[in-house]
């Protein structure tokens, strides 16, 4: 959860809470003056993973149109650079294609590399810049 507006509407303003988790589900608990009654709307903003169709288990694709470029830009270095690695062992393969291959590979995925810290701190709802998306993100990095 990123934010909760309450009263719902025009005049909705930001109220403090507190998010308190339970066996089976998250319960938000209002802390300010104002809390809202049995049957009353409020807005819940939260954030939620992205899935990419065929990519672990996933049937649907949610990732932003916006970022698919990113995405392409990703997958064509890995191509570029797989694809230089089987020539590597292919009979009659030109050293000098090898190494633009590389070079070009590398170039996008350097490219990509710069590009997903943006992905981190995209935001819409009002949530800190640098938000870890998940475990692996508190990791400590290797240099690559």
């Amino acid at each position: 959860v990123v934010r909760v507006m309450y009263p719902y509407g025009q005049a909705a303003a930001r109220q403090p809470y507190q998010i308190q988790t339970t066996l089976t589900s998250a319960v938000i608990v209002f802390t300010g003056e104002l809390s809202p009654a049995p049957g009353e709307t409020l807005c819940v903003e939260y954030t939620a993973t992205y899935t990419l169709a065929g990519l672990d288990g996933a049937e649907t694709t949610t990732f932003p149109p916006a970022h698919l470029d990113l995405l392409a830009q990703g997958v064509v270095g890995i191509a570029l650079i797989l694809h230089a690695q089987f020539l590597v062992e292919a009979y009659g393969g030109r050293p000098a294609d090898i190494e633009k291959l590389a070079d070009l590979s590398a170039a996008f995925l350097e490219a990509f590399r710069k590009s997903l810290p943006h992905l981190q701190t995209t935001q819409q709802a009002e949530f800190p810049p640098g938000f870890p998306l998940d475990s692996y993100d508190n990791q400590p990095k290797a240099v690559v």
